[in-house]
């Protein structure tokens, strides 16, 4: 995607050029042309390397493939202002974009509100007018599904804004071997508790929808949101479902003593990085001790996460684990498995379940594990899916009990058209002709999908 803030600067400078000049000029003027190349050209020039550029305004910065970018310096804010007059919050543009559909994004840019209200707004004139390879959303428009309404929104911007807690938190760790922001992490705890406690479907949609790619960073805050919703289901009170949480986004502090160089090592580790690797609880767990505020559980956490259940060989804990470790190897397990690492690709839902159920023998609490298995399913929400019949959806709840027959929102026909209206199917209640069943999982931007147009 992007490679840094000022390649997004120059995407920004270039959109917002080329709308002033439509607004300025009249019709055919030399400076209009020259404008909407130039525009053209720089995003053209990103699309030969990228598939598609996907913008996404939340809050106070935009998000851009894995960038989050402070609205800060006129560029940003302009482009910022422009997108929320006229009710854009996502904006993506696709391979194989044409020039006069870039046109057509920045007239409709340059509407009043009352024009655009009359219009329908900036997607509507979009698909009037033909243009097929931009979209331009709001990101709380379109849910037609109950079961993860408008609350996907704060969901999602409750992450983002984690993302960055947790970055300054484990930066700092690693430049002075303190957690110098520790209030603010227990806030942003705070913050995905409540979420929690209102709705988890919407936190667990958030885990499939890989808005982000930053693995140390994002796998805390995944493994905090899989704990949240386990403890949640074993009934634990408010405050040791802040406790929980706090202990399972601290459980890899350590590995900010392990070298980068190690951590992004693609082939096998000898003996020695191993142990480098290993010793990461035994690091973590003695900051955490020695560090007040943070609690006994959170060192504890930190230590016992990596041990074995079956105590015996190598890693094996000699006495019995503390509940919440056992629920933080699970949802590390999970989330490691379902991330790309530099070793290996992203292990898809249904086989990183598959792969966790032939080790659950040995490595999880066999009641904890069958209950995160009900919760999450091996197609969790947000997870896109083809069903045997061809047709493509998005899944919006899993079936606690039929594990491979979630509820599915159908998008695509057989024939790969997109539907006008989706269509609910629940392949656990599916049946005669209707009795359909997931052939394979697919990512959602090779099959031309948006969850966040859906969910």
């Amino acid at each position: 995607m992007f490679a840094d803030r000022k390649e997004f600067k120059e995407v920004a400078a270039a959109l917002l050029t080329g709308q002033r000049s439509l607004a300025l000029y009249p019709a055919g003027h030399p400076h209009i042309k020259v404008a909407l190349e130039d525009c053209f050209r720089v995003l053209r020039t990103l699309l030969q390397r990228e598939r598609q550029i996907p913008i996404v305004l939340a809050g106070n910065e935009f998000v851009v493939g894995d960038l989050q970018i402070p609205i800060a310096g006129e560029a940003f804010e302009e482009l910022a202002k422009s997108l929320r007059h006229a009710g854009v919050e996502k904006l993506i543009f696709v391979e194989d974009l044409r020039s006069w559909e870039v046109r057509a994004l920045l007239r409709a840019l340059n509407m009043d509100e009352d024009a655009l209200e009359a219009a329908g707004g900036v997607e509507t004139i979009l698909e009037s007018d033909e243009v097929e390879h931009i979209v331009a959303t709001s990101l709380a428009l379109k849910s037609s599904n109950d079961d993860l309404p408008d609350m996907l929104v704060r969901a999602w911007e409750t992450y983002t804004a984690g993302l960055r807690v947790i970055r300054r938190l484990r930066q700092g760790y690693r430049n002075s071997g303190r957690l110098e922001n520790l209030d603010e992490t227990k806030e942003f705890v705070r913050d995905i508790v409540e979420l929690g406690a209102q709705q988890t479907q919407p936190l667990l949609a958030l885990q499939s929808l890989k808005v982000h790619d930053e693995y140390s960073f994002t796998h805390s805050i995944n493994v905090a949101t899989l704990t949240l919703a386990m403890a949640q289901g074993l009934n634990f009170g408010k405050y040791d479902l802040h406790e929980a949480t706090l202990a399972a986004i601290l459980h890899d502090i350590g590995k900010e003593r392990v070298s980068g160089e190690l951590l992004r090592k693609p082939g096998r580790l000898d003996d020695t990085e191993w142990k480098e690797m290993a010793d990461h609880n035994l690091h973590g767990a003695k900051m955490l001790a020695t560090t007040d505020g943070v609690g006994d559980l959170a060192a504890i956490v930190a230590y016992e996460h990596h041990l074995t259940q079956d105590r015996t060989g190598p890693g094996a804990a000699k006495w019995r684990l503390h509940l919440v470790s056992e629920i933080v190897t699970i949802a590390d397990v999970y989330d490691a498995l379902r991330s790309k690492r530099p070793y290996r690709g992203e292990i898809p839902a249904d086989r990183a379940m598959e792969i966790m159920h032939e080790e659950a023998p040995k490595k999880f609490n066999p009641d904890l594990f069958a209950g995160f298995a009900k919760l999450v399913g091996y197609y969790p929400p947000g997870i896109c899916v083809r069903l045997d019949n061809n047709e493509v959806g998005i899944v919006y709840r899993a079936n606690p009990d039929a594990l491979r027959q979630p509820a599915v929102l159908v998008v695509h026909g057989a024939d790969g058209t997109k539907l006008g209206a989706p269509r609910r199917v629940d392949l656990a209640s599916s049946n005669g002709s209707e009795k359909l069943t997931v052939a394979e999982v697919l990512a959602a931007e090779d099959a031309g999908v948006d969850p966040f147009d859906y969910l």
